[in-house]
């Protein structure tokens, strides 16, 4: 009975749910079709059948017959004891699967609800790796446009949570003076925070044009603003790279957005306007017709 119930839970999740679609898998129960599924099932029912019927099997013949009859028989205490057990086992093991069960939803629930601080939804990333792609990339950039379906395309040297690291930079601190201080960084394009939607709340973003933007200018996230004390003044404040010989400045601030995992807290973050196109292509899509 267990195993028609099981066959039948199973059938039913494959056929009635997007279960396939959600695992991105083809799973088929075709018993029929497949001798090591029918044979397995079945050799698993009996063996946990035998198993199961063994203890009672060897138990009952034990016991005085004439003694169960009357009603005066009376288990040992050893038998109670394992009953409870087997009993508060049982009890135990469903409490820590609905607890686990519990915390999974709220994981799932939180990672689903988090504002990320960026539009991840029907963006498409693809790794540029060849070189002829690369120099040819505003070409290419340029033919993707004109599919209606592709509503914005951006380049940047990095992926949100995967391994961006940063330099040691020289920054002018809420004194004005110079200050070593580590930051992440992220190199992008001048159309990667309106791709990904991420919101400049001080100063401006890079202006387009490929030379434009490439000397010494910096944009910080909300965090590297409170982390130099610059408060509403960010924008104008000099920076420089840790061997540089001239003094940049902040054109813009960003705000905060998780390029890590959300395991961190946002760290403070910089971006720069990369000279040349390269990386990744970032393609955000009309959400139709995928």
């Amino acid at each position: 009975i267990s195993l028609i119930v099981a066959v039948g839970l199973v059938l039913m999740v494959l056929n009635l749910t997007s279960f396939n679609s959600l695992i991105d898998k083809n799973l088929t129960a075709d018993f029929l079709g497949n001798p090591m599924l029918l044979l397995g099932s079945l050799g698993i029912t009996l063996f946990i059948g035998v198993l199961s019927g063994l203890y009672p099997a060897f138990y009952l013949p034990s016991v005085p017959t004439l003694s169960a009859l009357k009603g005066s028989f009376k288990n040992n205490k050893s038998s109670h004891m394992l009953r409870k057990v087997l009993i508060t086992t049982q009890f135990a093991i469903s409490i820590f699967v609905v607890v686990c069960t519990l915390l999974m939803q709220d994981q799932i629930d939180f990672m689903r609800s988090r504002d990320l601080g960026f539009t991840k939804d029907n963006v498409l990333v693809l790794p540029i790796q060849d070189s002829l792609v690369q120099n040819n990339l505003t070409a290419i950039k340029n033919e993707f446009l004109q599919n209606s379906k592709i509503l914005s395309a951006a380049t940047s040297y990095s992926v949100p949570g995967m391994g961006i690291g940063g330099p040691v930079m020289m920054a002018e601190d809420e004194k004005g003076e110079m200050k070593q201080q580590q930051f992440s960084m992220m190199a992008v394009d001048d159309n990667y925070l309106k791709t990904l939607g991420i919101e400049v709340v001080k100063g401006r973003s890079f202006q387009p044009g490929k030379n434009t933007d490439v000397n010494n200018i910096f944009m910080v996230n909300e965090a590297g603003a409170k982390l130099m004390g610059w408060g509403e003044d960010a924008v104008g404040k000099k920076m420089r790279w840790f061997h540089g010989e001239s003094d940049g400045q902040v054109i813009g601030v960003v705000k905060d957005f998780n390029f890590r995992s959300l395991h961190n807290p946002v760290e403070p973050l910089i971006l720069v306007k990369s000279r040349d196109e390269g990386g990744y292509l970032y393609l955000k899509i009309a959400g139709e017709n995928l």
